[in-house]
C-alpha cells in the first residue's frame, strides 16, 4: 500500500501558507468575505426574527434563510478549495482582477460538498440510532437523569461503545472530505474516490490534519475568549459550556468588526493550508503509485524540501 511523507507534508503545508501567502489572498479574499456575511447577516436574523414568529410560513422562511446561508457557504469554500488545490499543483488560474471563477470544476466541487454534508447527516442519524439501541439494550433509562442511569458495568461498555461508533464516524468525516478537492481536480470525482484514497494511509491522514489544524484551532479559541471577555468580562468563560456558547453568539453580534475581521484571516489561513496539504500528499501517493502525474509535486517557490 503506497504511503505518503507525513513530515515532509506537514513541512510542505507551513511552507506552502507562507510563501503563496499572497496568491492565497487572492484566491480566498473575495470568498471569505461572503463567507463572513453571511454568517453575519444569519446571525442577525437569528437573534431578531427567529425567536420572535412561530408557524409554518416561519418555519420554511428559517429553513430557506439558513438553506442559503449554508449554500453560500458551501459554494464559497469550493471556490477556495479548488483554487488552493490548483495552486499548489501548480495548475493555471484565471488571472481576472478579482478571483471568483463558476466553472465545471467549481461547480462539481460544490455538488460534493453537498453531496458530504447530506452523508454525515445520514450517518450522524444512524450513529445516533444505533447508540441508543445500545444504551437500551444495557438498560440505560433514558426519561431519568442521575448516577443511576450510568452506573454498572453494562452501562459503561455500552458508554464505550458509544464512544467508538462516534470515533468512527469523525474518522469517516475525515477520509470523506480530506482528499476531496484534489480528486475533484484531478480527477472529476467525488466522495468514493476520496474514502478510498485513504486506504492505509488513515493514521498519517489524522496525524497531518492535527497538525495543521491544531494551531488554528487554538488560535480560533483564543481570538473567541478575546471578544467573550471584552463583551461580558472574565465571567463569562465560567460556566456551562451551553452558556458559553450561548454567550459567545451575542458577543459575536455585539462586536460585529472584530469578529468579521478574525473569521476572515481565519478561514483564508485554514483553506490555504489544509487543501494545499491535501494535495501534495495526494501527488505523493500518486508518484508512490508508479502514475505519470499531469504536474510535478514541487515545494512553494523558494524552498527545498
Amino acid at each position: 500500500m503506497n504511503k505518503f511523507p507525513v513530515g515532509q507534508t506537514i513541512a510542505f503545508g507551513y511552507a506552502f501558507l507562507v510563501t503563496e501567502f499572497n496568491s492565497i489572498v487572492r484566491i480566498c479574499w473575495m470568498p471569505s468575505l461572503l463567507i463572513v456575511a453571511a454568517d453575519y447577516l444569519l446571525r442577525r436574523y437569528t437573534l431578531f426574527y427567529m425567536s420572535e414568529s412561530v408557524g409554518i410560513g416561519s418555519a420554511l422562511a428559517h429553513f430557506a434563510v439558513l438553506t442559503g446561508a449554508v449554500s453560500l457557504w458551501l459554494f464559497s469554500s469550493s471556490i477556495m478549495a479548488v483554487g488552493v488545490t490548483r495552486l499548489a499543483m501548480r495548475m493555471p488560474l484565471e488571472h481576472s482582477k478579482i478571483y471568483f471563477p463558476l466553472g465545471w470544476m467549481e461547480l462539481h466541487m460544490f455538488a460534493a460538498n453537498i453531496r458530504y454534508i447530506l452523508s454525515m447527516a445520514i450517518l450522524f442519524i444512524l450513529a445516533a440510532l444505533l447508540s441508543a439501541l445500545v444504551l437500551s439494550l444495557a438498560g440505560a433509562e433514558f426519561d431519568q437523569v442521575g448516577e443511576s442511569t450510568i452506573a454498572g458495568p453494562g452501562i459503561r461498555l455500552a458508554s464505550l461503545g458509544v464512544a467508538i461508533i462516534f470515533g468512527y464516524l469523525a474518522v469517516s468525516a475525515v477520509r470523506l472530505v480530506f482528499f476531496l478537492p484534489a480528486v475533484v481536480v484531478t480527477e472529476d470525482r467525488g466522495l468514493r474516490c476520496a474514502h478510498s484514497t485513504t486506504d492505509g494511509n488513515v493514521w498519517r491522514v489524522l496525524t497531518v490534519l492535527v497538525a495543521i489544524s491544531a494551531p488554528l484551532i487554538l488560535i480560533s479559541a483564543l481570538c473567541d475568549a478575546v471578544i467573550l471577555v471584552a463583551t461580558f468580562g472574565r465571567e463569562a468563560l465560567t460556566g456551562d459550556p451551553s452558556a458559553v456558547f450561548e454567550n459567545m453568539e451575542t458577543a459575536a453580534a455585539a462586536q460585529p468588526l472584530a469578529w468579521a475581521l478574525y473569521r476572515f484571516a481565519f478561514n483564508i489561513a485554514l483553506m490555504g493550508i489544509v487543501p494545499s496539504t491535501a494535495a501534495f500528499a495526494y501527488m505523493k501517493l500518486k508518484e508512490g503509485a508508479g502514475d505519470t502525474p499531469n504536474v510535478a509535486t514541487p515545494p512553494p517557490r523558494g524552498l527545498g524540501l
